[in-house]
């Protein structure tokens, strides 16, 4: 199956510029920062559907403003959950990782995330800290050519 990048660029010809943030990047990074298969299905599935409903520039200015913010499609509490539930130790993990990156615990750090459930705030937490840091990063690498 082709994905929704691959089509834009046949169709329209779109070209990787400079700063731009490409899947393929956001692919690799979660695989060498060893997201769970499910986790990066899930990214890949919602970077794939932003870029079919935004095209190129759209999924871009998307990608560029997340800094630190919940994707919309990780804010619906079933979403969180049930990736929660699939993957339960990597969640955890990550919070008791952020909690000593930030010194402050998860509950203090979500206090902006709504839900009465732990398991989702855990999973949104976790989500909006790492794919921001993922596409920091990614922002960072030196153009590679």
């Amino acid at each position: 199956m082709r994905k929704a990048r691959d089509i834009l660029h046949f169709l329209f010809g779109f070209e990787q510029k400079s700063n731009d943030i490409p899947l393929s990047a956001i692919e690799q990074g979660m695989k060498r920062r060893a997201f769970p298969l499910e986790v990066q299905q899930e990214i890949m599935e919602l970077c794939d559907n932003m870029m079919y409903e935004k095209g190129e520039q759209g999924f871009q200015q998307w990608a560029k403003n997340l800094h630190y913010r919940l994707p919309t499609h990780f804010a619906k509490e079933t979403v969180a959950y049930n990736l929660y539930h699939k993957c339960p130790t990597w969640i955890e993990r990550e919070i008791k990782k952020l909690e000593e990156e930030v010194q402050l615990n998860w509950e203090k750090q979500a206090e902006d995330l709504h839900s009465q459930q732990n398991e989702v705030r855990k999973t949104q937490l976790v989500i909006r800290d790492r794919l921001s840091q993922l596409i920091d990063d990614i922002r960072d690498e030196p153009e590679q050519k």
